[in-house]
């Protein structure tokens, strides 16, 4: 159960390390991008949960 728990810390980790780079890149428009991005991916795949949680730490940033 720690190995869950480490795998999950690391991968939020990671995603709020890519979303500091989205804004950083984008800007204002970080959150369309990053909404279009997890859109673009096949349904459910790995690739879109990723961004979709990209997502949801720049929601929570504004």
């Amino acid at each position: 159960m720690l190995f869950l728990w480490r795998d999950r810390k690391y991968r939020l980790m990671k995603d709020r390390r890519d979303a500091d780079e989205l804004i950083r890149a984008h800007g204002v428009d970080a959150l369309e991008r990053a909404l279009a991005n997890a859109k673009a991916c096949e349904k459910g795949s790995r690739e879109e949960r990723h961004w979709s949680r990209i997502a949801k730490v720049i929601k929570q940033r504004r």
